[in-house]
C-alpha cells in the first residue's frame, strides 16, 4: 500500500521502513520505535488543534475514530482521530494495531468532543494517572476496517 501524500513528510522506522505516526513515541537516543508507545503531548495536540494522529496534519471535515467493538459501540475512542487515507494506512502497515486481537473498526463523523478519563490500569501501572479520550459528534457510518463495507 503506498503513504498518503499527508504523510510523506513523516520521519521514518530504519527498522520497518514505514513512516513513523505523529502520535507515536521517538526515542531520542536512536532506539528502535516502539509504535506502541505514545506521545501524550502529541495526542493531546490532536485533540486541542484537530491534528490528525498519523501523519499530525489538519483534519478534513469528516474525520474517522478506530476502534474496537466495544470503543465502537460505546462512542468513546482512546485514539485520536485521522484522515480517511491515513487510517487505512495505518491498519494495513502499523504492527501496532495490526497485532490486536481485537478487529478494528472505523467510525465515521463530523468533529469530536477531547476529554479527560481514567481507565483500569494493571497493578504495574499508575492507576491515577488520567489520559485522553475522544467522543464523536455527528456519526455518520461505521464500517468494518478491515473490509471497509458501508453498514
Amino acid at each position: 500500500m503506498n503513504v498518503p501524500d499527508r504523510a510523506r513528510r513523516r520521519p521514518c522506522c530504519p527498522f520497518r521502513r514505514i513512516p513513523i505516526p505523529f502520535v507515536t513515541k521517538v526515542p531520542d537516543d536512536g532506539a528502535r520505535v516502539k509504535f506502541s508507545i505514545e506521545d501524550r503531548q502529541n495526542v493531546k495536540r490532536c485533540g486541542r488543534k484537530s491534528l490528525c494522529q498519523f501523519c499530525g496534519l489538519a483534519l478534513d471535515p469528516i474525520i474517522v475514530f478506530l476502534g474496537g467493538e466495544t470503543a465502537t459501540l460505546d462512542r468513546l475512542f482512546r485514539q485520536a482521530p485521522f484522515h480517511e487515507e491515513c487510517a487505512r494506512y495505518a491498519i494495513a502497515t502499523c504492527p501496532y494495531l495490526r497485532r490486536t486481537d481485537d478487529p478494528q473498526f472505523a467510525t465515521y463523523c463530523r468533529g469530536y468532543k477531547m476529554m479527560l478519563a481514567r481507565y483500569p490500569f494493571s497493578a504495574i501501572e499508575d492507576r491515577n494517572r488520567a489520559i485522553t479520550s475522544f467522543i464523536p459528534r455527528a456519526i455518520i457510518r461505521v464500517e468494518a476496517v478491515g473490509r471497509w463495507i458501508t453498514a
